[in-house]
């Protein structure tokens, strides 16, 4: 259209050079003071253009679509040819080099028009997306003029892992708490061999806590609070020192994932360990499903800060770590690429007493298992968060 504009005032400016007269001269007045013209309608559409931009929702499942939303709002008489919303992102995850890079929608608006545009990203890898909508460029109808109005909206979007559910067939073979039969007297807890008290319902307690005999004799329900055992402790570690790629990462993340939301589903209590950020390790206790999003959104948004390729750097972290030492777990359950028999007696050093399972995500290993590590007291399993939803006979916690 530009291009079109310019040659219109050419062959205008030579018909007015070869044919003298008012018509020439209102002519060549016309495509001369057209841009102008153009220019002041833009100017007045920009600065009565309301615009809004939001997100619904500040976290997206890794393969599924982040969604930001442009609302629109034209308040003149005068159309716009097109709204060039600019938009740029980055993606901050393991093994990923972070460049911003740039997406453009274009979008027309009528007089007096409303629209809403949805900008959807689909992040492949855990971690954060950071979007960026810093401007939007109207053009007039002949796209001749163009005027920029500043948006400067930034929102940072944690990416989360994929969340598989473990069948809940598993339930009979769960061990709420190891070995114990020492129990809390003011703390309640999740093990159901014991009742620590009974009292009345509550919005919000599961039904299968409900005791129904008693409920039968009041005018409410009765609801029967568990015991908590003293010195047993469930502990989830995670282990990226075996990583070559943000795929290795994002499989540990969602095996481990997988294990915690269900063990938070079922009233099971249990704790995190992260390494990350070089000699750093991240702790977290998780006692039902809403701490559970809570903590697997701070490790998700600080996934670029994990320990990787260094297996040194990581039993170090664990020697060295008084919440480890002290901790008096009697279940660890390491999720980890590396299933080699040194690295699970290390583990098995570290972890005194406790119970070790590692859960190994590289499949692959599983058809080519050697001999030595069958050798090893961990128990090791071969599955990713898919195989342990759908395949977890061996799997007992």
């Amino acid at each position: 259209m530009r291009f079109t504009y310019f040659l219109l005032l050419i062959i205008s400016a030579l018909f007015y050079v070869l044919y003298k007269g008012d018509l020439s001269f209102i002519l060549f007045a016309f495509m001369a003071a057209l841009p102008f013209m153009l220019f002041i309608s833009i100017a007045v559409c920009a600065a009565r253009l309301k615009v809004s931009v939001y997100c619904d929702d500040p976290s997206a499942e890794r393969g599924k679509p982040a969604v930001i939303k442009v609302r629109l709002h034209n308040r003149t008489f005068l159309p716009i040819s097109s709204c060039n919303i600019l938009v740029s992102y980055k993606v901050s995850a393991p093994f990923e080099s972070g460049d911003i890079q740039k997406y453009n929608a274009v979008i027309p608006l009528s007089a007096f028009d409303e629209e809403t545009v949805s900008l959807s990203f689909t992040p492949e890898h855990c971690g954060t997306l950071d979007i960026y909508v810093r401007k939007i460029i109207l053009h007039d109808l002949l796209e001749v003029t163009s005027m920029r109005k500043k948006i400067g909206f930034h929102k940072k979007i944690t990416v989360l892992p994929r969340l598989f559910p473990i069948n809940a067939d598993i339930e009979s073979n769960l061990v709420f708490s190891a070995e114990s039969n020492t129990f809390s007297q003011d703390k309640p807890g999740d093990d159901p061999s014991e009742i620590f008290r009974l009292r009345e319902y509550r919005d919000g307690d599961r039904h299968n806590r409900i005791h129904w005999k008693l409920s039968s004799r009041s005018e409410n329900f009765i609801v029967k609070e568990l015991s908590h055992p003293v010195g047993s402790k469930i502990l989830l570690m995670t282990d990226f020192s075996g990583c070559k790629s943000a795929e290795d990462t994002d499989r540990i993340l969602e095996a481990a994932a997988a294990v915690s939301n269900y063990l938070a589903e079922n009233g099971t209590s249990h704790f995190w360990a992260v390494p990350y950020d070089g000699c750093n390790l991240y702790t977290a206790e998780i006692t039902g499903t809403e701490g559970f999003y809570s903590e697997i959104n701070k490790i998700s948004s600080t996934s670029q800060k994990f320990e990787l390729n260094s297996s040194t750097a990581y039993t170090i972290e664990i020697a060295d770590s008084a919440f480890i030492l002290n901790g008096e777990f009697s279940r660890v359950i390491v999720f980890s690429e590396r299933s080699e028999r040194a690295f699970s007696e290390e583990l098995l050093n570290l972890c005194k007493e406790a119970r070790l399972t590692i859960i190994c995500t590289d499949i692959s290993g599983a058809d080519s298992e050697k001999s030595d590590e069958n050798l090893s007291e961990a128990e090791i399993i071969y599955a990713d968060a898919e195989k342990l939803s759908s395949d977890i006979k061996r799997f007992t916690i």
